[in-house]
């Protein structure tokens, strides 16, 4: 009986294979088999182009809040019109996001709560009818809220 249904369980998972996603099997630490999703070529081109454009990235200590403060100086640096349609960072890109949110916990856990509740003031002041119903852009601004929340509670 359990070979039988552990046979099914495969026969499923592999027809979940069948795109051409790169996805692969894959066993969690509980035992259970599961799909794991792959990156499309089309993704990957992308990613590949961007690193021989750039190259590797050297970070130091700081990186984090010089690559914030660059990207808000060639954005505020852009002309109002162009601004409207564009933003300093992309609110669907999860690397940059993470990037965000790690800066602001860096500045909080430096005690640096002013600076860190100025970025987050002006990151959740914007205001993109688009991105609004985008569920990851929700939850980046639920997360930047309670890191607001807490700088507001340390300045008071």
């Amino acid at each position: 009986m359990h070979r039988r249904l552990l046979y099914r369980v495969m026969s499923t998972l592999e027809s979940q294979l069948k795109s051409t996603d790169g996805s692969v099997l894959v066993n969690t630490s509980t035992g259970k088999i599961k799909v794991r999703k792959g990156q499309t070529e089309e993704a990957f081109l992308e990613q590949k182009q961007q690193f021989l454009e750039t190259g590797p990235q050297i970070n130091d200590y700081n990186w984090l809040i010089e690559d914030y403060d660059t990207r808000l100086e060639t954005f505020s640096q852009l002309a109002p019109e162009k601004r409207q349609s564009k933003h300093f960072f992309d609110p669907i890109n999860k690397v940059d996001t993470e990037n965000i949110i790690r800066c602001l916990n860096l500045l909080y856990y430096e005690k640096r709560y002013h600076e860190c509740l100025q970025r987050c003031q002006f990151i959740i002041g914007i205001e993109d009818a688009d991105l609004e119903k985008n569920k990851k852009f929700q939850l980046f601004k639920s997360e930047l809220a309670s890191i607001k929340s807490a700088c507001e509670s340390k300045l008071s």
